[in-house]
């Protein structure tokens, strides 16, 4: 991988880690609670994106598509991510999710793209699978794999599925449909908007207090969320998919941290081999 997109790649991790940390003290919850955000992201980034948009004689109709099916995973996305953290402890749902998506990421770009990583690459894309797996495991607090952990994991997995299909749409997105990275991010914002546009009438009351009680954090993680997106899809042009997609996963870590540093989760100790081997994995990656 490029320096260019390992730099990349990793500003979008700490971007990514930091609206998470962020998120963490939000009232917020549900389908209302992801469109508000997207409402927040959408006003944000308005400005930007009317400044480089390309000339409408570039306009092509394809671009309303793609971002239409990116709209439709990652609310599916969401949906799933609910399910999984009401079923199973988040600190097992989440990163066995985000460790689901890279891994099946990785084979589609392998085995349906046809890119031929580096068996170098392929080492250092699995290692920090393997460790955000790793953490998952660590961090989970359950006592007992009871049907209601299955149940969650089975969510979990769907959603790294989720995960797997909108990695892969992006990236072919922005590179073999051409839409400019940030309209195409800000538009497929647009859509899940109005997708889930109902929830915001039907819980208009609950938002009205969420904006009033965490509107800094609404519009920190309306900064940050789709800028570590859209740094991640400008390191999917210029390097391979099955590279990318793992080393972002890299926020993982960076979260964890953060989780255990500052908000006193504990599990520092456990999780420091995990770390290791994310690091090696992104060292690996570095030099490839």
């Amino acid at each position: 991988m490029s320096a260019l997109a390992l730099t990349l790649v990793l500003t979008a991790a700490f971007c990514h880690a930091g609206w998470n940390f962020a998120l963490k003290k939000a009232h917020g919850d549900g389908l209302s609670f992801f469109a508000l955000l997207g409402v927040f992201e959408i006003l944000v980034w308005a400005g930007p994106v009317m400044l480089l948009l390309p000339s409408l004689d570039r306009f092509n109709p394809n671009w309303l598509i793609a971002m239409l099916g990116s709209a439709i995973v990652h609310v599916a996305y969401f949906w799933l991510l609910l399910r999984a953290y009401k079923t199973a402890d988040l600190s097992l749902a989440y990163p066995l999710a985000r460790a689901t998506g890279p891994l099946l990421s990785v084979l589609a770009a392998v085995f349906i793209l046809n890119e031929a990583p580096t068996p170098q690459g392929l080492a250092g894309a699995f290692m920090i699978i393997a460790g955000s797996i790793w953490i998952g495991l660590t961090g989970s607090k359950a006592t007992a794999m009871g049907p209601a952990q299955l149940k969650g994991i089975g969510f979990a997995l769907l959603c790294g599925l989720m995960i797997a299909i909108y990695t892969v749409w992006d990236q072919q997105s922005v590179t073999a449909v051409g839409v400019p990275i940030m309209l195409f991010y800000w538009g497929s914002i647009v859509m899940r908007v109005l997708l889930t546009a109902p929830s915001l009438w039907i819980h208009r009351r609950q938002i009205h207090q969420w904006v009033r009680t965490d509107l800094r954090v609404y519009l920190v993680v309306a900064v940050l969320s789709p800028m570590a997106y859209m740094l991640v899809l400008w390191a999917m042009t210029i390097a391979p998919l099955s590279l990318v997609a793992p080393a972002r996963e890299i926020s993982i870590l960076l979260g964890v941290i953060a989780g255990a540093k500052l908000l006193r989760e504990g599990q520092m100790l456990a999780r420091l081999g995990a770390a290791a081997l994310m690091l090696a994995g992104i060292v690996i990656l570095g030099f490839n």
